[in-house]
C-alpha cells in the first residue's frame, strides 16, 4: 500500500536524531581504517552525516561502556577523559564502567584441588548501556519529533529496534526511517567480504575514511592501510 494512502508521506525537510555506541564505533574504526587513537568527535560526525544527506540534526545521544580503573587503568583514564570532554561540549553521554571479577572455580576438578589459586574470570554485565540506547531510540520515536534515526554501531542485536520504529511509524501515521551508519572501505578488486552489511531492517550508510578524519582530532588522513574483515 502506498505510504501516502495511510498518511506516511515522506517529508521534504527531515530531522534526524543520531545515536552513537562509542566503544563499538572505536572497534569498527580499528577494523575498517586501522585507527589506533580515540580521536573522533561525535557532534562533528553526526553533523557531517546529516549535511551530506540534507537532514537537520535534531538530537545526539552517545553511549559508552568501558573497563573500570581496577581492570584497565590506561583505557579507563582515556575513556574517562574523553567522556568529560564530550560533556563539556554539551553532548549527552550515557556511560557505564565494567570490571572483571575473579570467581572460584568450584565446579571444576582443578578448582577443587587448587581452591585458593584457580579462578574463572566473569565479566560484569555491560548491557546497561545498550538497554539505555534502545530505550532512548524508542522514546525519541514515540515523541514524533524526528523523521530519521541514525544508529552508529554495527550491533546486529539492535534489529528489533528498527522493527519497533517501523511499528511506531505505522501506528502514528508518520514517515520514519532507520539508518545504520558505520565505517567501511571498499575491498581490493576480487576480494569478497560481508563487512558492508549492517543491521537488518535498516538502510546502510558507509562512513568513509575521508569523512571520519574530517570529523577527528586527527585532521590529516593517514596513509591507507585498510584491513578487510571477511
Amino acid at each position: 500500500m502506498p505510504e501516502e494512502i495511510i498518511g506516511r508521506t515522506e517529508p521534504e525537510n527531515k530531522i534526524a536524531t543520531v545515536f552513537i555506541e562509542a566503544d563499538e564505533l572505536f572497534v569498527l574504526l580499528k577494523k575498517a581504517f586501522g585507527e589506533q587513537y580515540l580521536s573522533f568527535r561525535p557532534n562533528d560526525l553526526a553533523l557531517a552525516i546529516c549535511k551530506e544527506q540534507g537532514w537537520e540534526l535534531g538530537g545526539l545521544f552517545v553511549y559508552v561502556s568501558y573497563q573500570n580503573r581496577q581492570t584497565n587503568p590506561l583505557w579507563n583514564n582515556i575513556w574517562s577523559r574523553t567522556v568529560r570532554n564530550w560533556r563539556a561540549e554539551g553532548i549527552q553521554v550515557f556511560q557505564h564502567e565494567w570490571g572483571l571479577s575473579p570467581v572460584n572455580a568450584l565446579n571444576s576438578r582443578e578448582g577443587l584441588e587448587n581452591f585458593n589459586s584457580v579462578f574463572t574470570i566473569q565479566a560484569f554485565n555491560n548491557n546497561l548501556v545498550k538497554n539505555q540506547m534502545i530505550c532512548d531510540v524508542i522514546n525519541e520515536a514515540n515523541k514524533g519529533d524526528s523523521d530519521v534515526f541514525v544508529l552508529i554501531t554495527k550491533d546486529k542485536a539492535l534489529a528489533p529496534v528498527a522493527n519497533a520504529i517501523r511499528d511506531i511509524s505505522f501506528a502514528n501515521s508518520q514517515w520514519m526511517k532507520v539508518i545504520n551508519a558505520f565505517p567501511y572501505v571498499e575491498p581490493p578488486e576480487g576480494v569478497k567480504n560481508s563487512y558492508h552489511c549492517g543491521i537488518d531492517g535498516t538502510d546502510w550508510y558507509h562512513i568513509s575514511r575521508e569523512m571520519y578524519y574530517a570529523c577527528s582530532t586527527r585532521r590529516e588522513v593517514p596513509l591507507a592501510d585498510d584491513k578487510i574483515e571477511d
